[in-house]
Parts: C-alpha cells; structure tokens; sequence
C-alpha cells in the first residue's frame, strides 16, 4: 500500500502530467495535492512505496507556489505540503531547497528565478497585463505547470499557454493565424475563430483532466422570497436611485437599484433563520455590504459563533458546534475549502456562473465526511432574479446592459430600442373593441393585460388557445418574424390575436402572413410609444388576426 493516498484520477492524471501542461480538475477534486505528486516524482521520489521516500536532495528543484492571497494567508498550502515533508520555514523543511508560496499579486518579483519549480495555482494567465508577461517570462527558465477547474472560456483565454508552451511566438502570430474581428463594431470584436482543429489539438496536448465520480450528492434547493413590487415598478418607471436621491445614470446603478429594492426584502431574512433553525454550520454568500449590515445584525443565541471574510475582515472559520461563516463572492468565492459543513446559503446570486460554481466547491471536497451537500439559494420573483437565474441556468455571465435591453424601453441609457411601450390610448381604444385576455410578450412594468408572460416565460412556446391576444412584440427583425407568424396561427386557429407593429410592407413576413390574410389599420402619423417626448422614427399598423 502507498504511503501516499491518492486516489484513481489522481493517479491517472500523473501519468499523463509533463512540462507545461495545465491540470484540470472540477472544484475538489485533489489537484494539489497531484501537482505536488508530480513534483516529488519530478525530483526523485517514490509514491508508489510503502514508506516515505525522500527526493535526492542534490538535485531537488526550488518550489515556487503562486497562489490566491486568501490560500496563501490561510496556509493552506502548507497542509499539503507536509505529506512531503516540505514547507516554507527552512527549520521544518527536509531538504535544502526553498519553497515559497505567494499570491499572484507578486509574481513579478520571481521573473528572474531560474531553474526551480513553479505550481500556478488558478488560472490567472489570461489577456496581456502584469501577471501573463511574468509568466511569460518566468516559464522561459523554469519548469511549471497550472491547476485550473476553468482554464478558459474562449480560444484567447489559451494564448498565454499556447505561447508558453512553444506553440506561438507570441499573441500576434496566434491572432494572425487563428481570429477573425468583426468589422461592424466600433472596437476590435472577435467574430469567429478560424483553423480551430489546430487549437482543438493544441489544447488537449496540454490539457490533463482529472475526472472522477464523486462521492456527494448536490441538493439545490430554491427558497422563494418576496420583494416590494411597487417599490421595484417605480424604480424602473423613474430611474432614480431613492437611497442616494439621484438619478440613475446607466445600467449598473439601475440594475443595482433593483437587486437592491429585492434583497432588502424582510421576507429575505426569515427565510434565512428557517434554514439556519435546520443546520447547526453555514456557509453564507453575499454579493453587497449592505447585506453584510443586515447578515452582522443577525439576532441567533449566544452558542453560535459568527466570523466573516471579506474586503473588512479575514477571519477563520469558526471551531465550534455551532456557527456561521459570512463569505463575500469576491474575496473567497475561491482558495479555501471546509469540510465541518455540508450547507451554504447564498443570500443572492453573484452575476458570475464561474463564481458561482467555484463558492459552491467550497465544501464539495474530496475528502468531505458528507455525502449529501445542500445549496440554498434565496429568490425572488422580480425581473431581476430570473434573469440572473436563467442566465447561470445556461452558464453564462448576467450581462446589465443585456438586461436594460430586453427588460425595460432603455432610454435614458441606450440609442437603439426594441421595445416600445404601447400608448395607452391606443390600447384602450383597442381594448373595448376586443377584451384582450392576454399579453404574451411583456415585463411586469409594461404589461397590458393581467395575465401575461414576460422573456423567462417565452410567451412564443405557450398554448395561447382561447385567449384574445394583444401583442406589441420586440421590433427586431427576426424576433418579429416569429411573432407575427404566432399571432397569424393563432387566428387561424379561431381565435384572435391584435397586433401593433412597424409599417414595413416591403418585409417577407408582411406578404407570408398579414397581407390577404389579416385585417390592415394603418395609423396616421408617428406614435409616441411609452412616456417618451419624441415620435417613433417609423409609421405603426394594427394586425388583426382570426376576426
């Protein structure tokens, strides 16, 4: 039996480790503990032994850890190191050669080192700053290797790798041979990437994945909380940021206006004392320091011990029965592990699905005596939060100004549009004609109809049968192809469905579905859509389908 215990991907992934080569494992999978494998068998070591065989100390090459500031500050890494009878004080260590651990922060001081190890521990290499030229630098002379869960989410986040390993001289060669930019945008965009077979192969030279089952079981449990619905329409009807008293300039502050009106939610705070009544260690996750106020104020018995880690405080987690680890996303989201709990709550949802995933391995460890994990993630019903929970439902990052787009008319901040609010005039007019039962293409501040579906719902993939449809749909070209298509098949169907839209007979959809098949109303004039001062710069009609 070893005297080392690694598990099977972990043995697996050191056979297939060499120079340069990027060690990706999912959060808690051991990759530090195989990255200092690979470096005792690197200098002589032995892990397949049953004792303990010291590297030949004459030829053992300086370690090098960069790290995260938090891993570094915890000495975390001074755990894992110890099985090798390593550490960073000359006293403890073994052998005569250095090692080192030191945030990212500092890497520069190092690019003049030759001929030692170097473990990069997360991926920081990415783009050109500071951090990816001392690494550039420091690989010349060195041998190294990288631990990553998400070594890249594009071809360029691998340019700095790509050219550490030898495979381009430099980003320019790889963007000559391998980026095509967009040539409609006012900066450089990259459109597409080109010979990508190339990279594919690249890529999985240097990439070592480390897959394995684990031993847990994730339960994700959604807690629905309330908002102040009035105070969140007024919001966005006003734009104005009612706890600074100002205006509200752009689409950051608008968005945080509103996470804000939704988090502050008393509803919020009892749904957290529900979970923590249930499980005696939490982990809790916040994004902004006014829930740091309200998380601080928290009123539990005196037998629960409550520390933080965050831009304020760096404290550890807690060694009693009962406690609670305040965590913000930001400052240790990664770069620590716990395994005394089997629960974290997020307060509210971070934008980022790559922060997310990485708090969450927070307590899914290898080594966890847990076999059931449970996520509690508090939210609401607002605009806001389903927008954040479907973009992390498809792994993507929430995009505000996407959201000012698609969620709101956008135009205090934004020169395009492709919603416009219909005048309520019109509607009424309209509506004692036909008693609209449905609006299937609204948000909660613009809807007509009381019954209606906003963009997370997709009214285009609903049954609209038997509903009398007033639908003023997005005005970009292909999101109007398909819902005037809808609205036509609707009234084929029986029943009716009332559309405004732009005046554009010239369209393939206007001879496919409206003309001869539809009842025409051409407006005169240019509307004035919402409470906007000025006129469309494009003439309306009214659709009627099925009358």
């Amino acid at each position: 039996m070893s005297w080392l215990q690694l598990y099977d991907h972990q043995r697996d992934a050191l056979q297939r480790m060499k120079n340069g080569c990027i060690l990706c494992g999912s959060v808690g999978s051991g990759k530090s503990r195989t990255a200092l494998a690979y470096y005792y068998l690197q200098n002589g070591g032995d892990i397949f032994s049953d004792e303990y065989e010291p590297m030949d100390d004459r030829e053992v090459k300086d370690l090098y850890i960069i790290t995260t500031a938090r891993k570094r500050d915890i000495l975390e890494w001074e755990g894992e190191l110890s099985p090798f009878l390593l550490s960073t004080s000359h006293d403890v260590n073994l052998y005569q050669n250095k090692v080192v651990v030191d945030s990212w922060n500092n890497i520069k001081k190092y690019v003049d080192v030759t001929d030692a190890f170097f473990i990069f521990d997360e991926q920081r290499v990415i783009g050109n700053g500071t951090w990816v030229k001392s690494f550039l630098k420091i690989v010349q002379s060195n041998k190294w290797i990288l631990l990553s869960a998400t070594p890249g989410d594009t071809w360029q986040d691998y340019i700095p790798v790509f050219v550490a390993n030898g495979f381009f001289k430099n980003r320019t060669e790889f963007t000559r041979n391998h980026v095509i930019f967009s040539r409609n945008t006012k900066y450089p965009m990259v459109d597409r990437y080109v010979n990508t077979g190339r990279l594919l192969k690249m890529r999985n030279d240097i990439l070592i994945t480390m897959d394995y089952k684990r031993a847990t079981v994730s339960h994700k449990h959604d807690i629905l909380v309330s908002y102040d619905e009035s105070m969140y329409k007024d919001i966005t009807r006003r734009r104005w940021d009612i706890w600074n008293n100002k205006p509200i300039e752009n689409a950051a502050e608008f968005c945080y206006a509103l996470r804000k009106c939704v988090n502050l939610d008393v509803s919020r705070q009892v749904a957290l004392y529900e979970i923590l009544e249930k499980h005696p260690r939490v982990i809790i996750f916040y994004n902004f320091d006014y829930e740091l106020d309200i998380l601080r104020r928290l009123v539990i018995d005196n037998e629960v011990e409550i520390t933080e880690w965050n831009g304020h405080k760096h404290q550890t987690i807690p060694d009693s029965a009962r406690w609670v680890y305040i965590v913000q996303y930001n400052a240790g989201a990664e770069g620590w592990n716990c395994i005394e709990t089997d629960t974290i709550i997020f307060y509210s949802q971070n934008y980022s699905y790559r922060t997310m995933t990485q708090a969450s391995g927070r307590i899914d460890r290898v080594n966890t005596p847990y076999t059931d994990l449970h996520y509690y993630h508090l939210k609401s019903r607002s605009p806001i939060d389903i927008a954040i929970s479907r973009a992390l439902k498809n792994k993507k990052t929430f995009n505000e100004n996407g959201y000012l787009r698609t969620h709101t008319q956008g135009a205090l901040f934004t020169t395009g549009k492709n919603d416009w609010e219909t005048p309520q005039d019109l509607f009424d007019e309209l509506d004692a004609e036909f008693h609209f039962t449905l609006d299937p293409c609204a948000t909660p501040e613009n809807a007509k109809c009381k019954k209606f579906y906003t963009e997370e719902v997709d009214g285009l993939v609903q049954d609209w049968t038997g509903e009398t449809v007033f639908c003023n749909p997005p005005y970009s070209n292909v999101q109007q192809t398909e819902w005037v298509k809808k609205c036509y098949e609707h009234g084929e169907k029986g029943d009716v469905a009332v559309m405004l839209i732009p005046a554009r007979t010239d369209t393939r959809r206007f001879h496919e579905y409206i003309q001869d098949k539809a009842e025409i109303r051409f407006l005169q004039g240019r509307l004035k859509f919402g409470d906007s001062k000025n006129s469309a710069p494009f003439p309306s009609m009214v659709v009627i389908f099925g009358k």
